[in-house]
């Protein structure tokens, strides 16, 4: 699935012109984040076991440092341009005021609560 929606998403083809020779590991430990969030990286050796993801290889906690640190600025802004320039042109602004209108009827319905009580506001049907 997260094959599928990085080549839908472009990451896979912008990781791989960024980093080409390391946007596998880069995905694999994506997915591992993504999937495990609430566990540290040093757990992704015993999760790559488990897992398919696209390096196909345990990635060892110091390698995966290395891997971090041999990250350019350059090349990691260089990704966000290349991403930011295909979300722009799939992504449009929605407004939803629905909210609005409903926030306020209940912000009138709770003062007339307060001010003339539920009798007032809800009265029984005769």
């Amino acid at each position: 699935m997260f094959d599928h929606i990085g080549k839908l998403m472009g990451v896979t083809d912008d990781l791989k012109t960024c980093f080409p020779h390391s946007y596998k590991h880069l995905l694999s430990i994506a997915y591992y984040l993504i999937l495990e969030d609430r566990n540290p990286l040093s757990r992704f050796p015993h999760w790559a076991t488990l897992h398919h993801h696209p390096a196909g290889e345990v990635i060892a906690s110091q390698r995966s440092s290395e891997l971090f640190a041999s990250i350019s600025e350059e090349a990691r802004q260089r990704f966000f341009k290349l991403q930011g320039k295909r979300q722009v042109e799939r992504e449009y602004l929605v407004y939803d005021s629905t909210s609005i209108s409903s926030y306020s009827k209940m912000f009138e319905a709770g003062a007339l609560w307060q001010e003339q009580g539920p009798m007032n506001i809800f009265p029984r049907s005769t």
